[in-house]
This record gives C-alpha cells, structure tokens and sequence, in this order.
C-alpha cells in the first residue's frame, strides 16, 4: 500500500492537494473528519463542525489519540493508494505508519490571511475565533507534533499552479524512492 498523510492548519489547503493527489496519480482520497462524521451520525449527533471536533474529543478519549486514523484505516486497508486527508495528531500519523507499507507525510502551509480567506460558511467569521482552533489543533489535539513528522511542506499561498507544480515535485520524489 502506498499511503500519503496531509497535515496542516485549518484552510491550509490539504483538500485541495489531496484532490489533486487523487486525480492526477490515482490515489483514494479519505479524509480524517469524514470517519468521525459517520461516528456522530450513529450517534445521534448533526455533523457540524462544532460536533466534530467533540466528537473527535470523545473518541480520543474513548480509543486513544490515534482515534480517527483507527476508524479511516479500516476504509484504507481495502485499497492500494490512499491520499488522507488532515490528521491532526502524531498519534494518528503513527498509528497509519504501523499499518501501512509506504507511507509519505506532507505538511499543508498557508499565510493566516490565505487561510482567513479560504473559510466556509461553518468556519468562525471573526478572526480570533478562526484562529482559537489553531490554538486547540496545535496544543490539545497534538498538529504542532504532527506536523514535525512531515517529510515534505508543501506551501499553498500563490496560484493552483505553483500548488500543483510543488504537489509534482514531491510526487516525483516519493515514486523515485522506491
């Protein structure tokens, strides 16, 4: 299994790249949030933003910090290519590495105004608010250290082009070794 991991803050663009990822080279995309959305559902819970990120918290404590990366591998083991999509902690990144054969981690980075900018309709519309969940994603749930265990940064605060020209240069270097 070849299995690329895409951490970074919020509206760094990681969707993004692992769209790309998955058109352009084939891979499955699964994103980290989707898997505990299914768990809110059965759970009774509106899958908003907010309920994620508690249900998130509850199944952390419940499983582990690994949690999320638990309920996505048991979609990932059915495939040969898998892009995921925002985790959050080291604990889930190494949970996947345990699993998995080739595995790649790329950290997502944009400038705050970028990411201030790309916000949806979910998101806080104040910036102290937006940027509190970084404060909670860096600390609580553990993205200062998983974005440590990134092998490659790819930066996202120029056109889609320059995004997809840097996606390409890590692609090449990740089929180039091995």
């Amino acid at each position: 299994m070849q299995l690329i991991i895409l951490t970074g803050r919020a509206r760094s663009g990681k969707d993004t790249v692992a769209d790309y990822i998955a058109e352009k080279y084939g891979f499955r995309k699964l994103v980290f949030s989707d898997f505990i959305a299914r768990e809110a559902v059965k759970r009774g819970l509106e899958p908003s933003k907010m309920n994620l990120a508690k249900m998130g918290d509850i199944l952390r404590k419940e499983i582990g910090m690994h949690a999320p990366a638990e309920l996505l591998w048991e979609e990932a083991r059915k495939h040969d290519k898998i892009v995921a999509s925002a985790a959050r902690s080291p604990e889930e990144i190494e949970f996947l590495k345990e699993k998995a054969g080739k595995v790649l981690v790329i950290e997502v980075v944009a400038g705050k105004d970028k990411r201030f900018e790309r916000r949806d309709e979910q998101d806080p519309e104040k910036r102290d608010e937006f940027f509190g969940r970084d404060r909670l994603d860096l600390k609580k749930k553990g993205l200062e250290k998983a974005t440590s265990l990134a092998e490659h940064t790819i930066t996202n605060n120029s056109t889609i082009r320059d995004l997809e020209n840097q996606i390409d240069e890590v692609m090449d270097k990740f089929y180039k070794a091995g």
